[in-house]
């Protein structure tokens, strides 16, 4: 009897051994949670409308954090919540709306984005997640606007001639809200049994709106839709493209 047991354990041995050599990236863990940055370079001023003659190609550095966690539903697939938080300096351009010359109170105006996200990653190779080369699709949602109560428009009007008048446009009471879908190539390396390094690479697209009817409640929604027009480019410029790099945590 104790022959059989004893050739019973070394059996079990040695298929939990085969079956360990099978997936040598699956660290077992269904649960996991991390930090990522987030940057790009950008051109804020980089504007197709008035002609070539008027490109300028100065560049800016995009960053944001991001706070993620996951929970894998297979050894192939995770499920995962991401928190995205940026200050973005977005440019404004002196522009004709109507008969009023907006003129910006300062060429780059602060914004602060939130976005919430919920994204799947799929696993290149079988039996690696949370761990290795990974897919990742997302959407989430976005919300933005100036950040600074003394961010401000003046307003001279230009209507037939007559004597110029100055008054001011502040920020939008409501944040704008817009939707975005991202996609994204990534790399996870584990650094011992419970944590990894993250990297990625990958391209979000916006869709750009009003959806809380911020400019509705406005009687000059021209310069309202002006305002939305400008951060909605700013936010595509900033957040098109990204490389991510962060740290994360094994947890259960």
């Amino acid at each position: 009897m104790k022959k059989i047991i004893l050739l019973q354990l070394l059996l079990f041995c040695f298929a939990a051994e085969h079956l360990s050599a099978q997936v040598p990236g699956y660290r077992g863990k269904r649960f996991s949670a991390g930090y990522n940055a987030s940057s790009f370079f950008y051109f804020p001023n980089f504007n197709l409308e008035q002609g070539v003659g008027d490109l300028i190609f100065s560049t800016r550095l995009s960053y944001k954090t991001e706070l993620y966690a996951n929970y894998a539903l297979s050894r192939k697939v995770n499920i995962g919540f991401s928190y995205y938080n940026g200050k973005q300096k977005t440019y404004f351009k002196p522009q004709y709306v109507d008969f009023y010359e907006v003129i910006p109170k300062k060429e780059f105006v602060l914004c602060k984005i939130d976005a919430f996200e919920l994204h799947f990653k799929f696993f290149r190779n079988d039996f690696v997640a949370p761990v290795g080369l990974y897919y990742q699709f997302s959407f989430g949602m976005v919300k933005y606007s100036a950040i600074l109560p003394g961010d401000t428009l003046a307003l001279y009007s230009n209507d037939q001639g007559n004597t110029l008048q100055q008054f001011t446009v502040h920020k939008p009471f409501e944040r704008y809200t817009c939707f975005k879908i991202g996609y994204h190539v990534g790399k996870t390396n584990p650094i011992g049994n419970n944590f990894f390094i993250n990297t990625a690479i990958g391209i979000n697209i916006f869709t750009g709106g009003d959806y809380q009817g911020v400019l509705s409640q406005s009687d000059r929604s021209s310069v309202n839709n002006y305002l939305l027009k400008n951060f909605n480019k700013g936010l595509l410029s900033h957040n098109l493209l990204e490389i991510k790099l962060g740290l994360g945590w094994l947890a259960f």
